[in-house]
């Protein structure tokens, strides 16, 4: 009957839906515009390449902010970004937000590094202005006393080398 195969066209449709991968027209894209001519390919098969790549995009409603999005997504230094901006259609905007975001990001972080390496520097022009008898009582040697380290360092690196007999 009609209700019958309406209600499994639905439940197919409903399926597909779930189960087959969602198309991201920006991946097609991104796909097509990382295509290079192999050594030696005649022009006339890379082209072919390029339109049997070229048939999986949507070109409909193609504009500059459309074509800027994926340069900026092909160019992006950072994989994980870069995947994440092909996971999804996303605008313009929302790239440069995701990007924004990372960089922000990072910049802190380099910034929380770089205040936790002045504060051991600063921490290590203190350890060297104390005397032994200054230093706290968990200090290690090296702390108290960092020439002889040195010295039985340089020792240990000079390898003393006798033919082999």
């Amino acid at each position: 009957t009609d209700d019958q195969w309406t209600s499994y066209k639905k439940s197919v449709s409903r399926l597909n839906k779930y189960f087959v991968p969602q198309k991201s027209n920006d991946f097609a894209i991104f796909e097509l515009m990382n295509i290079k001519p192999e050594a030696d390919e005649a022009t006339q098969n890379y082209a072919a390449r390029l339109q049997s790549a070229a048939a999986k995009c949507d070109f409909t409603n193609w504009s500059a902010d459309k074509m800027i999005k994926c340069l900026i997504i092909m160019n992006i230094s950072d994989e994980d970004l870069r995947l994440s901006c092909l996971q999804k259609e996303y605008s313009l905007e929302q790239v440069l937000n995701k990007a924004r975001k990372r960089e922000d990001a990072q910049i802190k972080s380099n910034k929380n590094d770089k205040d936790e390496v002045d504060r051991v520097n600063e921490w290590r022009k203190q350890i060297g202005r104390r005397t032994r008898d200054e230093l706290p009582a968990g200090a290690g040697e090296e702390e108290r006393n960092p020439q002889p380290q040195a010295q039985a360092r340089a020792t240990r690196d000079k390898v003393q080398t006798r033919p082999i007999r």
